[in-house]
């Protein structure tokens, strides 16, 4: 579960520097959603790009993770399409969590069109 520390600590380093790297966002985000905090997470993907620091790959990986756990399928295709409109190309791991979340709720023609 993640927990009040991890907050407490991000808080910290936005404390002492002006910048925070995209890779602490990412691991703020993932723990976040991964927790199904998803309204925390989203706030924080929102402060990445008010603060000028560009979401990746990993960043949209990890939104669209943590929607295709809770079955969110309408949020997951947001953050994919966001991520392409953005010209971010999705990579390996973004569509093995696509495919094998749609395996895994019984979508299987959901999953092969992932392919296309």
């Amino acid at each position: 579960m993640f927990s009040y520390e991890a907050l407490v600590l991000f808080s910290e380093m936005l404390r002492d520097s002006d910048v925070v790297p995209v890779v602490v966002y990412n691991s703020l985000i993932n723990g976040l959603c991964s927790s199904g905090r998803f309204k925390e997470a989203e706030r924080f993907f929102q402060e990445m790009a008010d603060r000028g620091i560009s979401a990746n790959v990993k960043t949209y990986s990890c939104m669209i993770d943590g929607h295709c756990l809770r079955g969110h399928w309408e949020e997951a295709r947001r953050y994919f399409d966001e991520m392409m409109d953005r010209g971010i190309s999705p990579d390996i791991v973004t569509f093995n969590i696509l495919i094998d979340s749609h395996c895994k709720d019984g979508m299987t023609k959901d999953a092969w069109a992932c392919l296309n």
